[in-house]
């Protein structure tokens, strides 16, 4: 057998590994494998990499390597790793699959060909056989590029003094002291023990004050402040030493013991290995830990001092409810057929896609969003499947889009935590991770801009604490036993995969705004729509401040935004198309969009509420009656709370009765339509929309008096215009 080229193994993924693979390396996603390879070949990227394998990896690197071509068959792997277990070596395969470190591939020389040969790239190879020595002594070679000042891939053994950490309870100021001081007992008389513990659980509160740990910082040698400043705000109080050596070059600090007893007596943190894998989490590099309740105070205070301004704002506000509400109105609307396989057909989703709103999204975000409102709707079951292959609107979707705004938002959230659908990491942390987040972001200031990481930094170092309470350690424990544990995450990768989930997820929904700089996102802030969903209280710029409308002749809705401007965007979009949405939004109404408004259970009275109390100028009559003659057209009705039917045109109640099925449960005749006792309104609206009308209801108690509030009125001659006649 030959050794495999890194393009040659790159042109036998998947396209999805491929895409996978360039987002690990960070490169572009696309159809291009040059930039892949250039950054895969390069030797600091690759001596980085290697340094932050844990030793099984790399050992199993060394066995692969052993070999000329750099290639070996997976059995043979597996017995020469007969002290670990399968189902361990198999984590570390897919691992270095991952990253592209190790590729499994199909040759018809391997003896048994339902075995995989595992393969290291030649070019990989060819730099690792400089570096991997045979896991027990380094070669001459390898000694003197270190005498010269060669920093060399391969880590520098533990020190003995750097403790292996398995409880993650000594992550925080309070365990350490509960280690070094609480555990003690004191000499002394009776009661000795007792005072010592008590005097130093008051002293952790003043440890903790914001004033007193800078001037435990500032006391510190200026290479002091700098690691502990670079562990903290650029990696959320968790800096590997590898990640040091990458930046600074050299890892003198991780080596001294006298600098981890200074750090650890100025009360800020500690050098340890970690061993977290029975909490599922993997990563054997030696790391400084700043306490995390130490970096949850830098990192609130150093937020209060700097308030970030980001070059550029991305604001979403609640354009994935309108797309919600526009792939339900066109499965509504159209006949959208499926494939065997429950798939919408791509020429279909074509066009579901163009009706969305994405004006700032690129193509690929567009399809996450769809695919993430295709997936709600279904497990919502907001559509039906019928027996012809095609999908329709469910009595769930109809009510979903009664629903208010805040109320489809929450029950978006609540998915959003749920779906790992195409979401990186382990989901079982993630879930956890992202319940965390919902509660930090309760806590922030709306409208204020915070570093893009603090919030997951935050959150990864609030669930690392918490981890024996959430019952992390049985889980992992119960799949290891039951053969399904499979290592995904390690500390950094925790925060990375949350912000992300942010990114995807929280921003589309409106309650995290975005702030770019040269295209990368490096601030996030509570929105006003976040506010009042997660804090329940508006989040108003000014007391009493309100959104206004001016209505053109031409049927164009121009929109001042003001504090409470997301509810009435949502409105307009559900009876107007959106035109753009930049300093102020443009509609424009048409008979199409008010059809599908009045099918989603808005009346005509509604609409035009909208448009006359948050008018700066009288609603154009030509604007009005053309609103009422498309009702009319469209089949528009309303029931009174007396159960009186009403139209804007007597022509209305005349196609109806045409239907004997309505004349059989109504009395009365045109003048007078009325709601017989045999059937009850919500079913005769449920009759009506199968003959092609749209009635809306009357009010509830609570909607009527919510309604009022904002000044709408429900008597019969409302400002619908409808009446018996017209």
């Amino acid at each position: 057998m030959v050794g495999y080229q890194l393009s040659t193994l790159l042109s036998l993924l998947g396209e999805d590994e491929r895409h996978a693979l360039q987002r690990e390396w960070k490169v572009s996603v696309n159809g291009a494998t040059a930039p892949l390879e250039a950054r895969m070949s390069d030797e600091g990227e690759l001596r980085a990499r290697f340094a932050l394998l844990p030793e099984l990896s790399r050992d199993i690197l060394r066995r692969v390597l052993e070999r000329d071509d750099a290639c070996v068959p997976y059995r043979d792997l597996v017995q020469a790793r007969a002290a670990r277990a399968a189902i361990e070596v198999e984590r570390e395969v897919q691992a270095l699959e991952r990253s592209g470190l190790l590729f499994r591939v199909e040759d018809n020389r391997v003896e048994r060909l339902d075995e995989p040969l595992l393969a290291v790239p030649h070019e990989v190879a060819e730099l690792f056989a400089r570096w991997v020595g045979d896991g027990n002594q380094e070669d001459e070679t390898s000694r003197g590029r270190e005498r010269e000042g060669g920093s060399g891939l391969k880590d520098a053994p533990p020190c003995a003094w750097i403790p292996v950490l398995s409880e993650p309870a000594a992550l925080t100021l309070k365990g350490w002291l509960e280690e070094r001081h609480f555990a003690k007992p004191a000499a002394g008389p009776d009661g000795g023990a007792d005072r010592a513990k008590q005097h130093a659980r008051q002293a952790y509160k003043l440890f903790l004050q914001p004033v007193a740990i800078e001037k435990r910082i500032g006391r510190l040698a200026p290479e002091l402040r700098e690691l502990v400043d670079v562990a903290t705000r650029r990696f959320g109080g968790f800096l590997p030493r590898s990640a040091w050596v990458a930046t600074h070059g050299d890892a003198e600090l991780f080596d001294q013991e006298d600098t981890a007893k200074v750090l650890g007596d100025a009360l800020l943190g500690r050098f340890v290995r970690f061993d977290l894998a029975r909490y599922g989490i993997h990563g054997d590099d030696v790391c400084f830990v700043v306490f995390q309740d130490v970096t949850l105070v830098r990192l609130r205070e150093h937020a209060a001092r700097h308030n970030v301004l980001p070059a550029d704002e991305h604001v979403a506000g609640v354009d994935l409810a309108t797309n919600l509400m526009r792939y339900l109105r066109y499965v509504d609307e159209n006949g959208v057929r499926f494939t065997v396989r429950g798939e919408i057909f791509q020429a279909t989703k074509k066009r579901m896609v163009s009706q969305l709103v994405a004006e700032e999204a690129s193509a690929d975000d567009v399809d996450a969003v769809f695919d993430f409102v295709d997936r709600f709707a279904r497990k919502r079951h907001l559509i039906d499947a019928t027996g012809e292959r095609t999908l329709r609107l469910s009595e769930a979707g109809r009510g979903f889009e009664a629903q208010g705004l805040e109320d489809k938002l929450r029950d978006l959230l609540a998915f959003a935590i749920e779906d790992v659908h195409g979401s990186g990491g382990d989901p079982f942390h993630q879930k956890r991770l992202r319940r965390i987040v919902v509660r930090l972001l309760r806590r922030l200031e709306p409208e204020r801009w915070y570093d893009a990481m603090h919030v997951p930094f935050l959150a990864r170092n609030a669930y690392v604490a918490q981890m024996d309470e959430l019952g992390v350690r049985e889980h992992f424990d119960r799949e290891r036993r039951e053969g399904r544990f499979v290592m995904r995450e390690d500390l950094k990768k925790l925060a990375w995969h949350l912000f992300d989930w942010l990114r995807r997820r929280l921003h589309p929904l409106g309650i995290v705004d975005l702030g770019f700089d040269q295209g990368h996102p490096v601030a996030l802030r509570l929105s006003r729509i976040g506010a009042t969903l997660l804090q329940g209280s508006p989040a108003q710029a000014a007391e009493g401040a309100r959104s206004t409308l001016v209505v053109n002749p031409d049927f164009e809705v121009l929109l001042f935004p003001d504090s409470d401007v997301w509810p009435l965007v949502h409105k307009l979009d559900r009876f107007a198309k959106r035109l753009s949405s930049d300093r102020l939004y443009r509609f424009l109404l048409c008979e199409e969009s008010l059809r599908s408004a009045l099918a989603d259970g808005m009346g005509l009275g509604q609409i035009l509420e909208v448009l006359t109390l948050r008018c700066r100028t009288p609603l154009p009559q030509n604007v009005r009656f053309n609103l009422e003659d498309w009702a009319a057209r469209a089949g528009a009705l309303r029931l009174t709370n007396g159960g009186r039917i009403l139209a804007t045109k007597s022509e209305v109640l005349h196609r109806v009765l045409a239907h004997k099925r309505v004349r059989e449960v109504c009395v009365g005749d045109e003048d007078d339509l009325r709601l017989g006792p045999s059937m009850g309104a919500v079913e005769f609206r449920s009759l009506l929309r199968d003959l092609g009308y749209f009635l809306e209801l009357p009010a509830t108690d609570d909607e009527a008096a919510r309604s009022s509030s904002e000044g709408e009125n429900t008597d019969e001659g409302d400002a619908g215009g409808a009446s018996k006649h017209g």
